[in-house]
């Protein structure tokens, strides 16, 4: 395969040698022989694909899709806070946590997202998927903004550098400690 699709030369020697030979075949034969090389790099295509889903395989889905938008959302939250505040960060809400994110543990705070969210800023109201935890200081709406509700599943937290995290909590989250979608929404 690869020596055809390398070799034109030599291909379209066999190829003339075929239609010399084989004057029985029909045109649509010889366009389709014509046309073997895009075929061949079609399969070779298909192939790769099956292989990539079957050995690495997503953790996504339709149920993660929603998920999707809100870290860049609160993010965006973030940067403008500390854009309209002399770079400062947002403020936070309770002690500092540990989590395992894709860029390894860091220590991370609640975000007030009461302070980010509302008015004419760009993040109008808390997101879908914030959850609300009795007591105090242990979830983003700890400050008293409305959004949050009990049965969502998510905290978003920031590092020392505005970074945005998230972690899921209860017991339907595929992980409680690890930044990222979790297999559950909202």
């Amino acid at each position: 395969l690869a020596l055809l699709l390398i070799d034109r030369g030599r291909y379209r020697q066999m190829l003339a040698a075929v239609n010399r030979k084989a004057r029985i075949l029909s045109p649509t034969w010889r366009e389709l022989l014509r046309y073997t090389p895009v075929f061949m790099l079609l399969v070779v295509i298909f192939i790769g694909c099956c292989y990539m889903v079957i050995f690495f395989p997503c953790k996504c889905g339709p149920s993660m899709w929603p998920y999707d938008s809100i870290p860049a959302q609160v993010q965006t939250a973030v940067i403008e806070y500390s854009f309209n505040h002399d770079h400062e960060l947002p403020p936070t809400i309770g002690g500092k946590s540990v989590i395992n994110t894709s860029k390894g543990i860091r220590e991370v705070w609640i975000i007030d997202l009461c302070a980010i969210t509302g008015g004419d800023r760009i993040l109008r109201a808390v997101p879908e998927g914030v959850t609300q935890l009795p007591g105090p200081d242990n979830d983003n709406c700890d400050a008293g903004c409305e959004g949050c509700n009990s049965s969502y599943h998510y905290i978003w937290w920031m590092d020392e550098g505005g970074n945005v995290y998230s972690t899921c909590v209860g017991d339907e989250c595929d992980a409680n400690n690890e930044d990222g979608y979790q297999g559950v929404w909202p």
